[in-house]
């Protein structure tokens, strides 16, 4: 596992070396908790909701949970978006506050930190990468937090990935030194073919 973290490592980092170089990128955070956001749904029979929460240039943030799982979307048609449909196989909550990677102001990407219950009652946590791209949204990478450096793991990710990722058939890379699999962690990925919605670049 050393060695396979260490190889994820290297090749974010020559990724990240093959941005182009006028690119800016940056980090902005807005907030994501309940009493920051609008309620958008509440079902009393199966216990779902889901609010809008002001994000970045014009772009809002849906966030919902049902079967104690939170899923997101942003934009005009976030219910639309893979990301609405992917999230982990535990019980899970999400942190307050979502960072966003700006490249020349424009959001590319989001990272999130879930919690998992490991059904021990303990927690695990994972940041999800989020591509935003033409309109569509999907998860690209998880990085697990007891790695050292993980928040820079996740931007390099966002920074040299986003771009090229295809929702409807590229598998989020899974950052960890566990002993975990991808498909027996999260639900959703990839998306499929119908991640072409029709949205523009």
């Amino acid at each position: 596992m050393e060695d396979r973290v260490a190889a994820v490592v290297l090749a974010m980092a020559m990724i990240g070396a093959g941005l182009p170089a006028q690119a800016e990128t940056a980090s902005r955070y807005t907030s994501i908790a309940p009493g920051d956001c609008r309620q958008v749904l509440a079902d009393e029979e199966s216990g779902s909701v889901a609010v809008s929460c002001p994000g970045v240039a014009g772009m809002d943030v849906w966030v919902g949970e049902g079967d104690l799982r939170t899923f997101f979307g942003f934009g005009e048609q976030p219910r639309r978006q893979c990301s609405a449909s992917q999230t982990f196989g535990a019980f899970n909550t999400v942190g307050e506050k979502l960072e966003w990677r700006l490249r020349d102001g424009r959001p590319v990407a989001a990272i999130v930190r879930y919690r998992l219950d490991d059904g021990g009652g303990g927690r695990q946590s994972f940041l999800a990468v989020i591509a935003l791209k033409g309109g569509q949204a999907c998860h690209m990478a998880y990085v697990d937090g007891a790695l050292k450096g993980h928040n820079g793991l996740a931007r390099t990710l966002a920074d040299g990935q986003a771009g090229d990722f295809d929702c409807g058939k590229d598998l989020p890379m899974l950052v960890t030194k566990r002993d975990l699999q991808l498909r027996q962690l999260v639900s959703g990925v990839p998306c499929g073919p119908e991640a072409a919605m029709g949205f523009g670049e």
